[in-house]
């Protein structure tokens, strides 16, 4: 299966999380989206072909890692680190377009979900994904999010990249958190 967008691979990456939650695979994201495709001499069609039902796959028991608010806490007590994927001026708390309440839940390290990809919308090399999630990749519990559990997943979709396949969502995000400030 495979999934693109024509903005930055944020809503592919959302799609690539939820089929591979439901079972469906292998998921692939096709790099730089829709706009790589056409550059690359790809061709558009506009008619909407009919697509053969499949079967999902069985879920891993462990699968998907999708904790709610209490989930998140405990987590958090187990020694879980945070990541808020939202941009920089949001996670300061000095902008928060959506939200009622602007800031970060405390102890989340900032990887705004922008810097993952280049100007064309691809995946940024391993080696730069590598740097930006320094020594971040070693923690033995990782958790994203964002505003509403979106843009986290093209994060967690870098860390698979990477080889981390065991990230988890927060999938109620800074929306949820601050409802309950």
């Amino acid at each position: 299966m495979l999934v693109y967008d024509d903005s930055r691979n944020v809503f592919a990456a959302r799609l690539w999380w939820m089929l591979r939650a439901l079972g469906y695979g292998p998921v692939r994201l096709l790099d730089g989206g829709y706009s790589a495709w056409l550059c690359a001499g790809g061709e558009a069609v506009a008619d909407a072909s009919v697509i053969a039902a499949v079967e999902p796959s069985p879920v891993p028991a462990d699968w998907p890692l999708c904790c709610d608010r209490e989930q998140l806490r405990a987590l958090q007590a187990a020694g879980a680190q945070l990541v808020d994927a939202r941009e920089a001026v949001r996670y300061r708390g000095e902008r928060e377009p959506i939200d009622p309440v602007a800031g970060h839940i405390p102890g989340a390290e900032n990887r705004p979900w922008q810097a993952l990809t280049d100007e064309d919308g691809s995946l940024r090399p391993e080696h730069e994904l590598r740097a930006i999630w320094g020594d971040l990749r070693g923690a033995e519990t990782l958790v994203v999010y964002c505003g509403s559990g979106v843009s986290a997943c093209l994060n967690i979709l870098s860390l698979a990249a990477l080889g981390r396949e065991d990230v988890w969502l927060y999938g109620g995000s800074w929306s949820d958190w601050c409802s309950y400030l």
